[in-house]
Parts: structure tokens; sequence; C-alpha cells
């Protein structure tokens, strides 16, 4: 079978909800190896294994993404790819803020964290997995990007975000 031939076939609608669902399939496998990794080792284990993987993950996803749209290596092409990769779609709803020509600021308001607290388990302590994540991302744009996190389980957060990146052009 042909999968290109099938999804041509698709309306534009129905590629926009093919595309949600695959965002909400990569954050419900990210869900359950997590709950395997913590009820099976622990819950620092869990944050160890989140760290070990988003890295990898970022930077081959982000390198497709580059790839794919031609992007470039300045702040815009910073925000379009993270508008673009799986990790910022699906479970995960992102906000950019003080977006201009030098940086911008990611905040995640909706989160898999949400769907834990809802299964009465904590907070996963994914602070270290960001860092691995939005640091190769921004590395793979441009290497002069600086990413500083600005909050992350485990540390303490508004009530309206779970996490805030910051991304700077040096």
């Amino acid at each position: 079978m042909d999968k290109r031939a099938v999804l041509k076939n698709l309306s534009k609608d129905e590629l926009i909800d093919l595309l949600h669902v695959s965002g909400k399939d990569f954050w419900n496998v990210q869900g359950n190896w997590i709950y395997w990794v913590e009820n099976t080792y622990g819950l620092d284990k869990a944050g160890e294994a989140d760290e070990a993987i988003f890295g990898p993950v970022a930077k081959a996803q982000t390198h497709r993404v580059k790839k794919l749209f031609n992007l470039g290596d300045d702040v815009q092409a910073l925000l379009k790819s993270l508008e673009l990769v799986t990790y910022t779609y699906g479970a995960i709803q992102p906000e950019f803020r003080d977006v201009d020509d030098k940086g911008l600021t990611l905040y995640i308001t909706e989160c898999g964290q949400d769907i834990r607290k809802t299964h009465g388990r904590y907070e996963l302590p994914c602070k270290k997995a960001g860092l691995a994540c939005f640091i190769n991302h921004a590395q793979v744009i441009n290497p002069r990007f600086k990413t500083t996190c600005l909050f992350c389980p485990p540390d303490e957060h508004p009530n309206d975000a779970w996490c805030a990146w910051r991304f700077d052009l040096e």
C-alpha cells in the first residue's frame, strides 16, 4: 500500500485531524512507557528515562522539520519548528510570548502532567528532559541559541503554566 496515495486522498481537515491524533498518540506512548518505568523503578528513574529519550527525539524531529520546510537559522525558524514538532501538540498546549528578532519564550500551559494528576500521580520531574529536548531542538536550528529553563517540574510553577523556556540568539 502506498501511504502517500492514501494521504493524498484525504481532505485538508482530515489531514489536520490525523496530525492532531498523531500528536496525541506520541504523548500516549510517552505516558505509557513513563508509567511503566515509574511503576517498576520509581519516579526519579522515570524522570531520568524521560531525559535520556527526549534529547535524541528532539534532535531527530527538528532536523526533519528543518529540512522539510527549508527553515533558516533565525528566531522565526525556531518558532516555526517549535510549532511543527509532535512534542508541542496533541496533549501539549504551547504559548509563545516575547517574540522578537533576538529570541522568544515558550510556555506550556497544558501538558501530559494534567493527565497524571487526574490519575492521582505525582508530577513527573521533567526539567532535565525539557532541557535535553529544547537545547537539542534550538541547537539544530542554530548553535548560537541559548536555552534557559524559567521553571519546570520539580520547580514550583504558576497554575496557568507547567513550564517555560527562553531561547536567546547570541
